[in-house]
C-alpha cells in the first residue's frame, strides 16, 4: 500500500489538476478502481462521474465500486490504514483478504540485534504506511537468493530507543535462520501485535523481553494460517 503525501500543494490542486497530474503524468495509470464516494481536488469538488469523464478522453478505464461492509465494518482503504495504525490486525486482513505485508530489499543497520544474538533483517518504509509501533509476530517470505522460503519470525517497529532514536524502520529476527540475506527481497506478513515500543535502560532487559516476544510469536503462528 502506497501512500501519498497529503502537502499544501496537493491539498491546493482542483479536481481536474489531480487527474492530470497525479494520476496521468505522476502514476501513469490505466485504470483506477475507486468506491463510489471517493472525492479529490480542493474542497472535495471531484466526483466519479468527472473522473469517468476525464478518464475516457485521458485513455485510462474507471471502475466505480459500491460501499461493501459488514455487522462490524466498512471496507475501506480508510479502515485498512486506522487498523494498522490501530495495531488492529485482524481488521485489516478482513479489509485485504491477506495479512497486510511489507516487502523491500534488506538493508544493513547498526547490527545491534546481532550483537545481542538476535541478527535482524532490516526494511525501510518507502513511501509506505507506518503502522503502530511495536513488536509483532510475522510471517516472513524470502523471495530472491539460495533461502527462498516461508519462514517465522517477529519484528519491530519504531526508533530502537533502547539503542538511540534512529529513523523508523522494520526490523525482522527470522526464527531457526543463519543465512546471509543482505541485499535480497523478502516480504513480512504483519499477523498479531504483541506489545508496544519499550526503551529498555539495559540491555539485559531487552534481550529477556525478546525471549518472551519470541516464544509467544511462535506460539501464536502455531494457531494461524497464512
Amino acid at each position: 500500500m502506497f501512500e501519498i503525501q497529503f502537502d499544501k500543494h496537493l491539498s491546493n490542486l482542483t479536481s481536474e489538476e489531480f487527474i492530470t497530474q497525479v494520476l496521468v503524468e505522476g502514476l501513469k495509470i490505466s485504470h483506477v478502481v475507486v468506491g463510489e464516494d471517493f472525492r479529490y481536488g480542493k474542497k472535495r469538488q471531484g466526483d466519479t462521474e468527472q473522473l469517468v469523464l476525464m478518464g475516457s478522453s485521458l485513455g485510462f478505464e474507471v471502475s466505480v465500486l459500491p460501499k461493501h461492509s459488514n455487522s462490524y465494518l466498512t471496507y475501506s482503504s480508510s479502515t485498512v490504514r486506522t487498523a494498522l495504525k490501530e495495531g488492529d490486525l485482524q481488521v485489516a486482513r478482513d479489509c485485504l483478504d491477506r495479512w497486510h505485508s511489507v516487502e523491500g530489499v534488506v538493508k544493513k543497520g547498526q547490527k545491534n540485534g546481532k550483537s545481542i544474538g538476535f541478527p535482524t533483517a532490516n526494511l525501510d518504509f518507502d513511501g509506505v504506511v507506518i503502522p503502530k509501533f511495536g513488536v509483532y509476530a510475522v510471517f516472513v517470505d524470502i523471495l530472491t537468493g539460495k533461502y527462498r522460503g516461508n519462514y517465522l519470525g517477529a519484528s519491530s517497529i519504531g526508533t530502537k530507543p533502547t539503542f538511540g532514536n534512529f529513523n523508523t524502520n522494520l526490523e525482522t529476527y527470522i526464527f531457526d535462520f543463519k543465512g546471509d540475506i543482505y541485499g535480497e527481497h523478502i516480504s513480512v506478513s504483519l499477523v498479531h501485535y504483541l506489545r508496544p515500543e519499550i526503551k529498555f535502560d539495559l540491555v539485559d532487559d531487552l534481550v529477556t523481553q525478546m525471549k518472551s516476544d519470541c516464544q509467544k510469536s511462535r506460539e501464536y503462528l502455531a494457531s494461524v494460517s497464512r
